[in-house]
């Protein structure tokens, strides 16, 4: 090799189903990464695969001087793990050099990108000092970002991934533009995890690059947007790689870029008490560890509004002042500890290591039961308040508990903000059924604007006559302020296991946040389902105005309508065979529920274990008509596995229950599903992600098997592990029915909840 810069280009594919991710380089012991990528037709078809290509073309670059080199090649496979794949010893003689290229200048870090990154300084400085967040933040910026731009006759660029990105549920934002000079692009697709390519939208336009590029005609249309998935496992910094097909039917990889991204429940994590010091010696302190690292942020009118946003979010988002720094070393501690499945107790204090992973369900079946003792028995009129009605978890939920209530002959009020077919059900209970407008509610900019707004629903019903007002899911949080303004008192159910500004990110103005968060203090009580979800709501509950009251299933229904679906007639139904195992998802299609990244663990289990995986059908109840349902629908077109389908909602999954062999779960995000406890009282063996209160319900290998969240090879891996273990599959089984039949029956809870109810209903309102 001559010295100087060399150019390197090869390829590398992945083995036993693995694919490769990723690749970089260590020379002499310094590492530098590769592009990696590049669509090559000629392997797929030396290795026989589907589609037009596999992109395992790879191009470095490096400079050496003269001597010895070792260079190893180390690749990241789909499992997360960076592995040694190669080693090359390159002797460079004695001579004359390639001249090397003049240093690049210092990076530069955009003004949205240094807002970033201070959102994310804010959020750590709630936990550490603030030149220590700061420098935790800047080190983990990729450098450099982009390690390939679109080559002539290409042009385009990413404006989302930045160096510092979201990733909600799974998915990332790609958003920026791409055209070729003379050829029209077919197709656009990106990824990150090189299992799939998932299509962007090429079709809007960018007046800005049309100006530019006036000479050329496709610049039409060139803008490129859409979400493409991430699995969990993939270490920062992702790489996203984006490719366009042409016209003639080549494919290009036109973009790589790096992105550092947090998640989901990150994005929960509360900011810094509000100082405006502590928001002065965050922007300094970010800017000094940026400097440190080669970047500048460039001056100007951008850099002074992204930093005014950051202001106001932080204002508006930051811890409460009566949050100490003690309580939230204690949240956090919790947090590491539900992570390997120690529950905190009922105080929210540190608990010494529990049996099982049930600690909280049980502190709150004995409140439950001290509740049911000094309550009375009976309530005349309730409204009950709900966001939809659907047949969804918590929308089921409330009709359950209106039914024993109206059983007891309690008089009903609904009042939702959507229709749906519970409509039909609560009618024939008696109740009236009112569909409510709340848009003014989800337009207000201000919190004196939603303010405004609920005072004017407040003036169209009439709540003055309800013993109780019963408001069921974040969603409903007006129903609570209804109440307060008709001097009622309320009952406010949480299911949802995140923080009010996550749960309403990209829906609400971030300054009404504080009337939202106002309503945990409005509430004359609010129950959760279980301790993991109400760590979230801590900083704005009252004093002694929330209680742990878990969730309930119908065993006895479920077993009645179970005795009239023998199995076999029920697996005849669906086309199974003696020998056919039946996988099933059943939930809503949404992001929040996983099945994107299912989808993706039932194509690695295809290629991993294909004699298992042919045997078996995959079937994810719960189909909507909805975009996630669009992009699903795409994502199987591209795996094109028969046997993995979407089924549209049903009415009653019981069906699906009763022919299944296993049941899958691969939720981000969960309070206490509906459909667990469905799965655990049918006998079905689990597979679930070990999110929130599923591990109330669950301990891995006694009751069901679980996996990290969005962790599509960790879910190949318990499909492989369970599905050839029927003895196994049928303990867990076993052990999930007695104790779904011990501790969460309805015959049991129901009862309790109405007690909650009424003592609720009894308690005086402070003027």
């Amino acid at each position: 090799m001559p010295a100087g810069p060399v150019r390197l280009q090869g390829w590398a594919a992945g083995r036993n189903g693995r694919p490769l991710v990723d690749l970089r380089l260590q020379v002499d012991g310094a590492g530098q990464p590769a592009v990696y990528g590049f669509p090559r037709a000629d392997l797929a078809t030396f290795f026989g695969l589907p589609g037009p290509f596999l992109p395992g073309g790879f191009e470095a670059t490096l400079t050496l001087s003269a001597g010895e080199h070792l260079v190893t090649f180390e690749a990241l496979d789909l499992s997360g793990q960076w592995q040694q794949v190669g080693l090359v010893r390159l002797t460079v003689p004695p001579g004359p050099a390639t001249p090397i290229p003049a240093p690049s200048p210092p990076g530069v870090i955009q003004p949205h990108e240094f807002a970033r990154a201070l959102q994310c300084t804010l959020r750590r400085a709630a936990m550490v000092p603030v030149a220590d967040a700061a420098a935790e933040v800047a080190g983990a910026l990729p450098l450099p970002a982009v390690t390939r731009f679109p080559h002539l006759p290409f042009h385009g660029h990413l404006h989302q991934p930045t160096l510092l990105e979201r990733v909600l549920f799974g998915r990332l934002r790609i958003e920026g533009w791409l055209f070729h000079e003379t050829i029209a692009i077919r197709r656009v697709a990106a990824s990150v995890d090189l299992q799939t390519w998932q299509d962007l939208a090429c079709d809007g336009t960018k007046p800005y690059v049309e100006a530019m590029f006036p000479q050329f005609p496709q610049v039409k249309n060139c803008r490129i947007d859409g979400l493409i998935d991430v699995p969990a496992q993939l270490p920062n910094p992702l790489c996203v790689r984006i490719y366009a097909e042409l016209a003639d039917g080549s494919w290009h990889l036109c973009h790589v870029q790096r992105t550092h991204t947090w998640d989901q429940e990150q994005e929960k994590a509360p900011f810094a008490e509000f100082s405006r010091l502590t928001f002065r010696r965050a922007c300094l302190a970010l800017a000094r560890a940026g400097r440190a690292r080669g970047l500048a942020v460039p001056p100007g009118p951008a850099l002074g509004q992204g930093l005014r946003g950051v202001y106001e979010e932080y204002q508006a988002r930051a811890l409460p002042e009566k949050v100490t720094t003690i309580s939230l070393k204690r949240q956090r501690n919790w947090d590491d500890r539900w992570r390997v499945g120690l529950p905190p107790d009922q105080a929210g204090h540190e608990p010494s290591p529990p049996a099982d992973g049930r600690a909280s369900s049980q502190a709150g079946l004995e409140a439950g039961a001290r509740t049911q003792a000094r309550s009375p028995a009976r309530l005349g009129r309730v409204t009950l308040i709900t966001h939809n009605l659907g047949l969804e978890g918590a929308p089921l939920f409330l009709f359950e508990y209106a039914r024993h209530l109206a059983a007891a002959g309690t008089h009903l009020q609904v009042i939702s903000a959507a229709d749906g077919p519970l409509a039909a059900d609560y009618a024939r209970l008696g109740a009236k059924v009112r569909i409510v407008d709340v848009l003014p509610l989800q337009q207000a900019g201000t919190a004196r604007e939603l303010t405004a707004a609920i005072a004017g629903l407040a003036r169209e019903i009439f709540l003055t006559d309800s013993d109780l007002v019963v408001a069921n899911t974040l969603s409903a949080y007006w129903g609570i302020h209804l109440a307060r303004h008709a001097g009622r008192p309320s009952l406010f159910y949480i299911h949802e296991s995140t923080t009010p500004a996550t749960f309403y990110l990209g829906h609400l103005a971030p300054a009404t946040l504080p009337v939202i968060e106002e309503t945990f203090q409005l509430a004359t009580h609010v129950s959760f389902l279980t301790e993991t979800t109400r760590i979230y709501y801590r900083p704005w509950l009252g004093a002694d105005n929330h209680s742990i009251n878990p969730g309930w299933i119908d065993v006895a229904a479920i077993d009645r309508a179970r005795a009239t679906q023998p199995r076999e007639s029920l697996r005849r139904g669906l086309g199974l065979g003696a020998t056919d195992k039946l996988v099933i998802n059943v939930g809503s299609v949404c992001d929040r529920k996983g099945q994107h990244i299912f989808s993706r663990g039932v194509d690695l289990f295809w290629r991993q274990a294909p004699a298992l995986a042919e045997s078996c059908r995959f079937l994810m109840v719960g189909g909507r008509d909805t975009r996630f349902d669009q992009d699903m629908h795409a994502l199987l077109r591209q795996l094109d596995r028969p046997n993995l389908q979407i089924i549209p909602a049903t009415p009653s999954p019981l069906a699906y229950y009763g022919a299944a062999d296993l049941f899958v779960c691969s939720s981000y995000e969960e309070s206490l599903p509906r459909v667990i406890m469905e799965a655990m009282a049918c006998r079905v063996p689990i597979l679930s992600t070990a999110v929130h209160g599923i591990r109330d319900l669950l301990t891995s290998g006694t009751d069901g098997w679980l996996i990290p969240p969005g962790h599509s090879q960790a879910l190949a891996e318990g499909l492989q592990h369970l599905l050839p273990r029927p003895e196994l599959m049928q303990e867990m089984s076993h052990h999930a029915r007695a104790r779904v039949v011990a501790h969460y029956d309805a015959a049991l809870l129901l009862p309790r909840h109405a007690a909650l109810a009424a003592r609720v209903a009894s308690t005086a309102l402070a003027p």
